[in-house]
């Protein structure tokens, strides 16, 4: 009886070993492809420290701490970018010149923002291809690239946003809303909307906390997500001030 099977076994493997070989392969592409889905990772949120670098150990508080406080699905993450450069400070005419001044020279323009500070070119373009893109949705900056972002109109009307998907805690938010007006006295094209959440105590997470004891939160206009950064900003203004 063991020779007769063995023989069908052998009989099978001669005849059929690359039609076996075939649904084993067949079988072990299909796995992947479901293990690979289940386990695939969807973005909720992509966040972006600008002209700023978060401490290593504080990579939780911005990624994992804040999930654990939503309703966010196991599958779901925060994408933490890499710190970008968008400004090398202030510019060499605005050094010599009041800012106050300059920025009345270009009223209206969207040049005066160029002006005052030295654009870095690789870090306005990388912002640019991630705006695009929409693997950018907020900012976390420093007093510069607050204004830089604000004034080359990266940044949506962010009353607008917490006051339609945060009805309850705008009334708590809303004191923190600045505008770049209100932050430096500029008189650009939109410098009266309120596009930035001031914040203290945030400082402590970063790497440059000496220099920055005020830090600015946006949200970038081209946003896909903007309901889990409005809930995104309201987790950091509660945890900043506490």
């Amino acid at each position: 009886m063991s020779k007769d099977f063995k023989k069908k076994c052998s009989y099978i493997w001669d005849y059929y070993k690359i039609h076996i070989a075939v649904v084993i392969f067949i079988i072990i592409v299909v796995f992947n492809l479901i293990s690979n889905f289940l386990t695939k990772k969807t973005p909720a949120l992509y966040v972006a420290p600008m002209n700023i670098s978060i401490n290593e150990s504080s990579t939780n508080f911005f990624t994992k701490k804040f999930k654990e406080t939503t309703d966010l699905k196991s599958n779901e993450s925060i994408e933490l970018q890499n710190s970008i450069k968008i400004t090398d400070g202030l510019s060499k005419d605005a050094k010599k010149t009041n800012a106050s001044n300059i920025a009345k020279q270009n009223k209206n323009s969207t040049e005066d923002t160029e002006s005052l500070y030295q654009i870095n070119y690789n870090g306005q373009m990388k912002t640019m291809t991630m705006s695009h893109s929409k693997t950018m949705d907020i900012v976390i900056m420093d007093k510069d690239a607050f204004c830089s972002m604000a004034n080359n109109g990266f940044l949506c009307d962010i009353d607008e946003v917490l006051s339609s998907n945060l009805p309850k805690e705008y009334s708590s938010l809303k004191k923190h809303i600045v505008s770049s007006k209100e932050v430096d006295t500029f008189d650009g094209k939109f410098c009266n909307m309120k596009c930035g959440l001031a914040v203290d105590g945030l400082n402590k997470h970063f790497k440059e906390s000496k220099n920055n004891s005020t830090l600015y939160i946006g949200i970038i206009c081209t946003s896909k997500h903007k309901k889990n950064a409005a809930k995104y900003i309201d987790y950091i203004i509660n945890s900043s001030t506490k």
